[in-house]
């Protein structure tokens, strides 16, 4: 990466807004880390990623000279919508998780900022502007968490949508690549078919490398 080698198999250690709690640089540095996950969704609500552009990209902003991943917002969207895996089952499925998704369109997802209120649209193309203007060395196209509690068609729309949405991320990340790598996200809920179904679509798109969804 533009930022180091990444030994593999590794340890990947998550700073969500850009920080490791309870850990300084020099902590850090210490532990011998090589990758640090940050949280688009997050940076996109606070500070915005045209704050953390203009301060010189993620790695110059937090003062971190070390490959940085992000992912593209999606799953924190739907899973702070839907709850975890263990809400949705204390809850049988039925109950409504916290309500900040207002709306899915084949365009992308509208939901509501938990910081203050406002409406937000967030669609491949502006997922991977943000991921541009944070500047991580991978990045992620923007995908559809689904429920655990869903039907069998739901998950098959879902994945569609989803491959729909990965292939428009990776048309926006290749007309201005950046150095950027982009790793595909392989979904399909608990079912096999629909994995393997993801798999060989997805292994047909220049991706530079894959990982596992929910």
């Amino acid at each position: 990466t533009p930022h180091g080698i990444i030994d593999t198999p590794n340890f990947v250690a998550v700073g969500t807004n850009g920080t490791l709690k309870a850990l300084d640089n020099a902590m850090v540095s210490s532990l011998g880390l090589q990758l640090m996950f940050c949280n688009t969704y997050h940076l996109l609500l606070q500070p915005g990623p045209e704050v953390i552009e203009k301060g010189g990209g993620i790695h110059r902003f937090i003062n971190r000279n070390l490959p940085i991943i992000t992912d593209s917002g999606g799953f924190q969207v739907f899973s702070l919508a839907y709850g975890s895996v263990a809400d949705e089952l204390k809850s049988k499925g039925t109950k409504k998780q916290g309500g900040s998704v207002i709306k899915i369109t084949p365009d992308g997802v509208h939901f509501r900022s938990y910081r203050d209120g406002r409406k937000v649209l967030l669609t491949p193309e502006t997922s991977v502007a943000a991921q541009k203007a944070i500047g991580a060395d991978i990045i992620i196209p923007f995908d559809e968490l689904p429920p655990y509690h869903i039907s069998e068609e739901g998950l098959k729309k879902s994945l569609d949508r989803t491959h729909d949405w990965e292939k428009r991320s990776l048309e926006a990340h290749l007309k201005d690549p950046r150095g950027q790598a982009m790793y595909a996200v392989i979904h399909g809920g608990v079912d096999d078919a629909l994995r393997e179904k993801s798999c060989h679509f997805l292994k047909n798109l220049p991706f530079d490398g894959f990982a596992i969804g929910g």
